[in-house]
């Protein structure tokens, strides 16, 4: 399954700039690699079509999030290719796995205290229970991005965005990783950064 991206909405544009201001609340580990000119101005308004790198994802979910890099690649200057002259296809994966639990120990503690003692001897003895539950499972979330070239093969960009958090909603956060993948795009080649991008 194919699919042509088309330039966001008003809604969608205005959560594209919410998303993309500087805030807390969202990180993610971004890797990008291209061979891209610098300075970057934008694409020029090629034609871009995208499919999945791996074509058993075609479908509903696929849209959704193709949707959402094709609102970036929109914004940076590339245009909906047509269906017989792409000159660019953008390949995205996404992924969400559950990682080992992790003890939650920031919750609220109550304390017991026994003590006694005389004159000459003192003792005591205190305990204290955690009431922040038992081990938070955590989930590991990924988007890739690849742009290449249709005539020649090229790979053009390659850039993946990676989050380890608690929200097991990958719709949720594949906008987050989008906002954070396309920052400053496209980014120092070879390059590993922390990027932090609001949280919606």
């Amino acid at each position: 399954m194919m699919r042509r991206f088309f330039f966001p909405g008003p809604a969608l544009a205005a959560l594209l700039l919410v998303s993309g201001c500087a805030a807390s609340g969202f990180s993610a580990d971004v890797t990008r690699f291209h061979d891209m000119p610098a300075p970057y101005n934008g694409g020029a308004g090629e034609g871009v079509l995208i499919e999945p790198l791996d074509p058993e994802k075609a479908g509903l979910q696929f849209a959704a999030y193709a949707d959402v890099v094709g609102a970036h690649l929109g914004a940076l200057g590339y245009e909906p290719a047509k269906d017989t002259t792409p000159q660019i296809i953008a390949r995205i994966d996404y992924s969400i796995t559950e990682q080992p639990a992790i003890r939650d120990d920031s919750g609220p503690r109550i304390g017991v205290g026994l003590g006694g003692g005389s004159r000459h001897v003192g003792g005591g003895i205190s305990t204290s229970f955690n009431l922040g539950g038992g081990p938070k499972p955590v989930y590991l979330s990924r988007l890739l991005v690849v742009l290449v070239a249709k005539d020649s093969g090229q790979v053009l960009f390659e850039g993946s965005a990676r989050n380890l958090g608690k929200n097991p909603d990958l719709s949720a956060v594949i906008p987050l990783l989008a906002d954070a993948l396309f920052t400053d795009f496209p980014g120092v080649s070879g390059s590993t950064e922390r990027i932090k991008v609001a949280a919606q």
